[in-house]
């Protein structure tokens, strides 16, 4: 026969724009040398829910709703620099976020002319760890940066490209 589904669902927000419950896996902790436990996924397809991208032309502040989405899809008609929002404004719009825990989401550059490169710059309490040059996509492959914003205290995050 079939093996069972699982399902968990954590609550559901109570009022206009609120925010929905999390749900955490937490695997075991270790002790002395050894290592917390790993969180295994074990599957031949794994799914994600992907809404839409959130559009950005020119130069413009990214909002944390922008970043929610997990692409931003740049078409900058010059060259054009998108700015992370503020740390506290990331936190407010992922309130259950704690200290080293991480989010990702990638910036594509849909641009076709190479002089309209997108730089990312940091919104305070943010820092970008590595390059923030993404290049146009100039004819052959669509240039796109991968980031992992990571929280290190309250309202305080850090970029990292990590592709």
């Amino acid at each position: 026969g079939n093996g069972g589904a699982v399902a968990v669902t954590a609550g559901a927000a109570l009022s206009t724009n609120g925010q929905g419950g999390a749900v955490t896996i937490t695997p075991g902790a270790g002790t002395g040398t050894g290592f917390g436990g790993l969180l295994n996924l074990v599957s031949t397809s794994l799914t994600v829910t992907q809404g839409a991208p959130a559009a950005v032309t020119d130069t413009a502040t990214l909002t944390a709703a922008n970043l929610k989405t997990g692409i931003i899809s740049g078409t900058p008609t010059a060259a054009a620099t998108y700015t992370l929002p503020t740390g506290t404004l990331f936190e407010a719009e992922f309130s259950s976020f704690a200290t080293d825990q991480a989010f990702d989401f990638t910036i594509q550059n849909l641009a076709t002319n190479a002089t309209f490169i997108i730089t990312v710059a940091a919104g305070a309490s943010f820092t970008i760890v590595g390059s923030a040059r993404i290049d146009a996509n100039a004819g052959t492959a669509q240039a796109q940066a991968r980031f992992r914003a990571r929280r290190t205290a309250a309202n305080t995050f850090v970029a990292y490209r990590i592709a």
